[in-house]
């Protein structure tokens, strides 16, 4: 009985790191939220840089990768609520100032965060399948009548709309933005970087003077891919 309650004070113990660092995850992504919402509700707007959207998924997808299904549906939410907000104040888009925009907005993006998290505690970071669920996002948001969707929009009448747009309809080239914003994003998180070594030093020289000179390395700073553990050497 006593081991019992012993390796339950030893989970809680370890339960509570874990939830503070999924809550200052949370808090850490919330101003990147906000500014990719405003960069999305521009690329609504203006339309003159499309390429503006590919970033403003990146946090919601970041968010979807390393946070709880729970703080990535609130995650979700904030973006939405965030869009919605932007879009119908500072920036003029074609979303409409009304409670059936704003219960849309907020409630679609914290659905599919949160069932992406989920998916990804599964089967790992996909963006396929996330670029896939974006396609029922759009399909989702259709009531609030935008022109092309949310992702698709963004592009105006540009030749991805024309080329991929004409044969498979808008909710394809949001899946190609999608998919390109998630592939980038895992691109990224496996980049790691690590100073090696100090790039300058102080000598003297002869004359007793201090002089500055350049370390000659290979690479003060290396570009690591997350590492796997080797097994030991086999002894004979």
């Amino acid at each position: 009985m006593g081991a019992v309650v012993g390796t339950r004070r030893h989970q809680n113990k370890n339960a509570v790191p874990r939830r503070q660092s999924t809550r200052g995850a949370a808090l850490a992504l919330a101003p990147a939220l906000v500014l990719s919402a405003y960069l999305m509700a521009l690329t609504l707007g203006s339309q003159a840089y499309p390429w503006l959207a590919l970033f403003a998924l990146l946090p919601l997808l970041r968010a979807i990768q390393i946070l709880s299904p729970t703080a990535a549906t609130v995650s979700g939410g904030l973006w939405g609520i965030s869009l919605f907000a932007l879009s119908t104040t500072l920036v003029e888009t074609a979303v409409v100032g009304s409670v059936s925009s704003l219960v849309l907005l907020t409630t679609i993006p914290a659905v599919y965060a949160g069932l992406g998290a989920r998916l990804t505690r599964k089967v790992g970071f996909s963006p396929f399948i996330l670029a896939y669920g974006w396609i029922l996002v759009e399909i989702a948001l259709r009531p609030i009548a935008l022109r092309n969707g949310l992702l698709a929009g963004t592009q105006g009448n540009g030749w991805l709309i024309a080329v991929i747009g004409r044969g498979f309809g808008y909710v394809a080239v949001a899946f190609v933005m999608a998919f390109t914003s998630a592939w980038l994003l895992e691109l990224v998180s496996r980049i790691r970087f690590r100073i090696e070594r100090p790039v300058f030093r102080v000598v003297l020289d002869d004359a007793g003077s201090l002089l500055w000179h350049l370390i000659p390395s290979r690479y003060p700073c290396r570009i690591l891919s997350p590492s796997h553990p080797r097994a030991p050497p086999i002894r004979r």
